[in-house]
């Protein structure tokens, strides 16, 4: 090879200049090439970079299918029948909610809607609260007052006739001097005033209510679901 360079270099000398520079720099690329097509040996890669941040969230995917629905009777299932079969109410919640909102008791021999002093299984049997509306005044004018604690929308009679206590009707402490008899007579309390101090609500004797529809008694528990 040193002969051939040795050859080269005179054929060099012959030419012409500007020959001499453009076979120079052919020369030198030829070279350059021959350097780049070395193979070596091949070196190990490089340590891993750095984890690139987070991409954008992908758009939302397709709601799932819907799952499945189960109804759970109230009272497990336990409800009162009456005697042609028909469900009156649930066994832990023994009522009727009329068009009005008013919450009736049924008596569970009769069937019927009722005060729930009535029923046999209370604690407390009153048939009728006339007895316990009491009077500022000794001889039962003015404003009666209901002193037995009945919750709101719920019927009671007082003179074979249902009223009712309204939502706004507050319970008030009274001095009282009289009070009707079971028979609607009047009573006045006889250690004369003032008698005694108690609470009670207005009573609206304008407002008189009709039971609804009753159911064939007696009833029965049963468990439906």
């Amino acid at each position: 090879m040193n002969s051939t360079l040795k050859t080269d270099s005179k054929h060099l000398e012959d030419m012409h200049p500007h020959q001499r520079h453009t076979m120079a720099g052919s020369l030198c690329v030829g070279l350059l090439l021959l350097a780049g097509c070395d193979t070596g040996n091949k070196s190990e890669p490089g340590p891993q970079g750095e984890r690139g941040p987070a991409g954008e969230r992908g758009p939302q995917g397709e709601p799932g299918p819907p799952g499945e629905t189960k109804n759970v009777a109230p009272c497990d299932g336990w409800v009162y029948v009456d005697a042609k079969g028909t469900v009156v109410a649930p066994v832990c919640v023994p009522y009727l909610i009329d068009a009005q909102g008013h919450t009736w008791a049924v008596n569970k021999e009769t069937g019927q809607p009722t005060f729930e002093g009535t029923d046999p299984s209370h604690l407390l049997r009153l048939d009728d609260l006339a007895s316990l509306v009491n009077f500022e005044t000794n001889d039962c004018t003015g404003t009666p007052y209901m002193t037995f604690a009945m919750a709101p929308r719920m019927p009671f009679p007082v003179k074979g006739k249902y009223h009712v206590r309204r939502d706004t009707d507050a319970w008030e402490t009274r001095t009282f001097r009289s009070s009707w008899a079971d028979d609607g007579s009047c009573h006045t309390f006889p250690s004369g005033p003032p008698s005694m101090e108690t609470g009670g609500f207005i009573l609206r004797t304008d407002v008189e209510l009709t039971p609804p529809a009753g159911f064939q008694g007696p009833l029965h528990m049963e468990q439906r679901r």
